[in-house]
Protein backbone atom coordinates (compact mmCIF):
# COMPACT_ATOMS: atom_id res chain seq x y z
CA UNK A 1 0.00 0.00 0.00
CA UNK A 2 1.00 3.60 -0.55
CA UNK A 3 0.78 6.03 2.36
CA UNK A 4 0.99 9.76 1.76
CA UNK A 5 2.35 11.64 4.77
CA UNK A 6 2.68 15.41 4.81
CA UNK A 7 5.13 17.53 6.74
CA UNK A 8 3.91 21.07 7.21
CA UNK A 9 5.84 24.31 7.56
CA UNK A 10 7.55 24.41 10.92
CA UNK A 11 5.78 26.58 13.54
CA UNK A 12 2.73 27.04 11.33
CA UNK A 13 -0.63 26.10 12.86
CA UNK A 14 -0.69 22.94 10.72
CA UNK A 15 2.95 22.17 11.57
CA UNK A 16 2.30 22.46 15.29
CA UNK A 17 -0.76 20.24 14.99
CA UNK A 18 0.45 17.48 12.63
CA UNK A 19 4.26 17.36 12.32
CA UNK A 20 5.10 15.50 15.52
CA UNK A 21 2.58 12.74 14.79
CA UNK A 22 3.51 12.49 11.10
CA UNK A 23 7.26 12.41 11.83
CA UNK A 24 6.70 9.69 14.43
CA UNK A 25 4.70 7.71 11.85
CA UNK A 26 7.54 8.02 9.31
CA UNK A 27 10.24 7.07 11.80
CA UNK A 28 8.23 4.10 13.11
CA UNK A 29 7.65 2.95 9.54
CA UNK A 30 11.35 3.10 8.75
CA UNK A 31 12.25 1.29 11.95
CA UNK A 32 9.76 -1.55 11.55
CA UNK A 33 9.75 -1.81 7.76
CA UNK A 34 12.34 -4.61 7.69
CA UNK A 35 10.77 -6.63 10.50
CA UNK A 36 9.85 -9.37 8.03
CA UNK A 37 13.33 -9.76 6.57
CA UNK A 38 13.04 -7.40 3.61
CA UNK A 39 16.37 -6.39 2.15
CA UNK A 40 15.27 -3.53 -0.09
CA UNK A 41 18.04 -1.01 -0.56
CA UNK A 42 16.18 2.30 -0.56
CA UNK A 43 18.87 4.32 -2.34
CA UNK A 44 19.25 1.84 -5.17
CA UNK A 45 15.48 1.49 -5.48
CA UNK A 46 15.13 5.27 -5.64
CA UNK A 47 17.71 5.42 -8.44
CA UNK A 48 15.79 2.74 -10.38
CA UNK A 49 12.51 4.64 -10.01
CA UNK A 50 14.09 7.92 -11.12
CA UNK A 51 15.47 6.20 -14.23
CA UNK A 52 12.03 4.69 -14.89
CA UNK A 53 10.08 7.96 -14.69
CA UNK A 54 12.73 10.30 -16.12
CA UNK A 55 11.59 9.94 -19.76
CA UNK A 56 8.17 11.26 -18.69
CA UNK A 57 9.61 14.58 -17.58
CA UNK A 58 12.71 15.26 -19.68
CA UNK A 59 13.82 15.23 -23.30
CA UNK A 60 17.40 14.42 -24.24
CA UNK A 61 18.83 15.79 -27.43
CA UNK A 62 22.16 14.89 -28.88
CA UNK A 63 24.19 17.95 -29.70
CA UNK A 64 23.87 17.04 -33.39
CA UNK A 65 20.15 17.90 -33.02
CA UNK A 66 18.76 14.36 -33.04
CA UNK A 67 16.07 13.66 -30.44
CA UNK A 68 16.14 10.27 -28.77
CA UNK A 69 14.66 8.75 -25.66
CA UNK A 70 16.06 9.50 -22.20
CA UNK A 71 17.26 5.91 -21.77
CA UNK A 72 20.89 7.01 -21.98
CA UNK A 73 20.45 8.97 -18.72
CA UNK A 74 21.41 7.05 -15.58
CA UNK A 75 20.63 7.74 -11.93
CA UNK A 76 23.53 6.52 -9.78
CA UNK A 77 23.30 6.01 -6.02
CA UNK A 78 26.56 6.08 -4.04
CA UNK A 79 27.02 5.25 -0.34
CA UNK A 80 29.54 7.29 1.64
CA UNK A 81 30.03 5.33 4.87
CA UNK A 82 32.53 7.82 6.31
CA UNK A 83 30.23 10.76 5.72
CA UNK A 84 31.07 14.16 4.29
CA UNK A 85 30.45 17.32 6.31
CA UNK A 86 28.53 20.05 4.49
CA UNK A 87 27.84 22.83 6.96
CA UNK A 88 25.66 21.47 9.77
CA UNK A 89 24.83 18.35 7.72
CA UNK A 90 26.65 15.06 7.17
CA UNK A 91 26.14 13.58 3.72
CA UNK A 92 26.09 9.77 3.94
CA UNK A 93 25.08 9.08 0.35
CA UNK A 94 24.45 10.80 -2.95
CA UNK A 95 22.23 10.34 -5.96
CA UNK A 96 23.44 11.85 -9.19
CA UNK A 97 22.24 11.89 -12.77
CA UNK A 98 24.84 10.78 -15.31
CA UNK A 99 24.40 12.51 -18.66
CA UNK A 100 26.64 11.65 -21.63
CA UNK A 101 28.81 14.58 -22.73
CA UNK A 102 27.15 14.73 -26.16
CA UNK A 103 23.62 15.01 -24.72
CA UNK A 104 21.64 18.08 -23.63
CA UNK A 105 18.74 17.50 -21.23
CA UNK A 106 15.70 19.76 -20.96
CA UNK A 107 12.35 19.56 -19.19
CA UNK A 108 9.30 18.61 -21.23
CA UNK A 109 7.09 21.66 -21.53
CA UNK A 110 3.88 20.12 -22.84
CA UNK A 111 1.78 17.06 -22.15
CA UNK A 112 3.23 16.09 -18.78
CA UNK A 113 1.03 17.63 -16.08
CA UNK A 114 -2.66 18.46 -16.34
CA UNK A 115 -4.11 21.75 -15.03
CA UNK A 116 -5.13 19.75 -11.92
CA UNK A 117 -1.55 18.63 -11.31
CA UNK A 118 -2.03 15.05 -12.51
CA UNK A 119 0.76 13.35 -14.47
CA UNK A 120 -0.72 12.58 -17.89
CA UNK A 121 2.28 11.79 -20.09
Amino acid sequence: PIHHVGICMENSPAGRRFNALNLKYIMDGLEYRNAYGSDVKVGERLAQEIERILPTFVVSEFLDGAKRSSEQLRAVYTDDEAGHHEGPYIRKASLRLEVPSDVQVSMRTQGVVSPLGEIIA
